[in-house]
């Protein structure tokens, strides 16, 4: 488990450029890393589990809660918990990852002994996927947006002006080659 842990521990990000020491987790390396095997050894030494249940809760965090998963196993051997967000999951369509972040109430109610650490850990686990023409979000202030790099360059009267370099996990942006022109669809 303790290797489980720290190859977590080294995906975390730090920006470079920036005094802020709030790191993110790469969501698709996160993905690649926790394999069903993976998983499945993980949830094979958490002796709260009946071994009846092993199987499916393997399956569920396979589909449902990676992350959860993941921030759990952070915590120090607290897998154990995964049975709760399970039993809370509520059979909705969407996996149960995709309602991160959770509110500090939610997460008393369902994991009380943990709820103030999962609560503090999950931001490392939520940096949004950035793409063109999205309209404007409004993110919690805690949110860590994935950048790698970030440099203040310049400000004016309209704002200030940053150099930015986003994770390749975190964006669907299609960049074009160095030296290509894009054309105008229309003239």
């Amino acid at each position: 488990m303790a290797h489980l842990r720290e190859s977590i521990r080294d995906l975390l990000c730090k920006v470079d450029g920036d005094n802020d020491e709030r790191k993110f987790i790469p969501r698709k390396s996160l993905l690649k890393l926790l394999t069903q095997d993976e998983v499945r050894k993980a949830i094979d030494n958490v002796p709260d589990i009946p071994f009846y249940l092993k199987a499916q809760t393997v399956d569920w965090i396979m589909t449902k809660g990676k992350r959860i998963f993941a921030i759990l196993v952070l915590l120090k051997n607290e897998q154990r918990w995964i049975s709760s967000f399970i039993e809370h999951d509520q059979f909705k369509g969407a996996p149960m990852d995709e309602r991160l972040p959770f509110s500090e109430e939610f997460l008393r109610s369902i994991v009380p002994d943990i709820a103030g650490e999962f609560y503090d850990r999950q931001w490392e686990f939520v940096s949004p996927v950035l793409s063109r023409n999205v309209m404007h979000r409004v993110l919690p202030s805690r949110v860590r947006l994935p950048f790698t790099y970030n440099r203040f360059m310049d400000g004016g009267s309209f704002g200030d002006v940053y150099e930015i370099k986003l994770h390749p996990d975190h964006q669907t942006i299609q960049l074009l080659p160095h030296g290509v022109r894009h054309k105008p669809c229309c003239n």
